[in-house]
Formats: C-alpha cells, sequence, structure tokens
C-alpha cells in the first residue's frame, strides 16, 4: 500500500497548491520526496520543481533554490530544452530572491539558450521576460524595455497570459522609471491580465510595482 501513500500525498500537495495552501503543501511535498526514487526521472523533476516553488512562495529562499538545483540537473538529461528553460528561470529567479545577482544573471543567461533551442514562443517569452526583470530592477531602463517588449509579443503570440502579464509590469516598471505616463496603463494592464488568468503571483507584481511607482 506504501506506494499509493506516496501518490496520494503529491496529489493531496498540488491540491493544496491550488488551494493557496503554501505550508501544507511543502509539508506534502516534503514527505513525498522523502521517496522521491520512487517516481520516474521525469517526475522527480517536476516535484522537485513543485517543492523548490512552494518554498521560494515562503520565503525559504535556499530550500527552494536547492530543490531548484536538483530539477535542473535532472531536467538536463531528459532532453526537454523547454522543460530545462522553464527550470533555470525559476532558479535564476530563485537566486536573485536570494541575493545572489551573479548566479542569478548567469542561470537566466542559460535559460535563454535552452528556450531559443525548445522554440516555443511562450517558453521564449518568458526566458526573455526573466533579464528583462533582472535589467528593471537594476535600473537598466532600456535595455529591460527592449527585452520586455520582445517577450510580449511572444507571449501574446502563444496565448500566455501570466507570461503577458510578467513582461508588461517589467516594461510598464522601467517605462514609469523613464517618466513616460504610458508605464502606468501597461501595469494596469498587467494587473488585470494576471487577476483574469488566476495567476497570484503576477498579480502581485503588478500591484507592488504599482505601489512603489506611486509612492
Amino acid at each position: 500500500l506504501f506506494p499509493y501513500t506516496t501518490l496520494f500525498r503529491s496529489a493531496a500537495a498540488r491540491d493544496a497548491v491550488g488551494a493557496g495552501a503554501h505550508r501544507e503543501a511543502v509539508a506534502h511535498f516534503r514527505l513525498v520526496l522523502e521517496h522521491v526514487d520512487r517516481f520516474s526521472p521525469d517526475e522527480q523533476a517536476r516535484l522537485l520543481e513543485e517543492y523548490g516553488i512552494e518554498n521560494y512562495t515562503l520565503g525559504a529562499a535556499f530550500a527552494a533554490i536547492d530543490a531548484e538545483r536538483r530539477a535542473v540537473a535532472l531536467n538536463r538529461v531528459q532532453g526537454s530544452a523547454g522543460r530545462l528553460a522553464v527550470s533555470l528561470r525559476w532558479l535564476s529567479r530563485m537566486y536573485w530572491n536570494a541575493g545572489d545577482r551573479p548566479n542569478a544573471e548567469g542561470t537566466a543567461g542559460q535559460a535563454v539558450a535552452a528556450a531559443e533551442r525548445a522554440g516555443e514562443p511562450g517558453v521564449l517569452a518568458l526566458a526573455l521576460s526573466n533579464p528583462s526583470q533582472l535589467l528593471m530592477l537594476a535600473n537598466r531602463t532600456a535595455e529591460a524595455i527592449a527585452l520586455g517588449e520582445r517577450a510580449v509579443a511572444l507571449a501574446r503570440e502563444a496565448g500566455d497570459d501570466r507570461t503577458t502579464s510578467h513582461a508588461l509590469t517589467n516594461v510598464g516598471t522601467a517605462s514609469w522609471f523613464e517618466g513616460n505616463p504610458a508605464g502606468r496603463a501597461m501595469l494596469d494592464e498587467a494587473h488585470q491580465v494576471a487577476l483574469a488568468a488566476g495567476d497570484t503571483e503576477d498579480a502581485c507584481r503588478a500591484y507592488v510595482n504599482l505601489s512603489w511607482n506611486l509612492l
């Protein structure tokens, strides 16, 4: 019966994520990962990434990085450039969240290279939006806008609302930093797109950047 218990816990973890019960999700994922070898390498990578994202959401930066690095290592041997690009993008974000900009930037570049190999507009859009975000946060506004606009176009082409919101937040914030009044409209759109898609993280990013600029 033990394998069924493990599968039940992985399902419970994902249900908790959907319900916004992130601490509960982490607890379930942690128990599942004690027996991670029971899963295929592809599923191991997915479980580790989901666990990493939940730790990131809770602010457990180093636990998130450890899990995501393991997911990246598995995805490197799985053969899917798209999956690798997504994992590397997450790892870049987690490095930045932990205050490690050099690794955040290096991993961002690897994510873009993997996304270009994948040839999937939505994956490339997110991979490009990530360095756009890093550039915006460093006040390198012109570069942030150029990459972000490319990401917006690709995300819209792919019908990827989450990435559209992510990229619009970068472009809108950088534009507002430059004194362009269109920046606020972009942030408003980013916020509305994220809310309509049920995307909590990017809705919050838009709220934060709107608030910061208004202050």
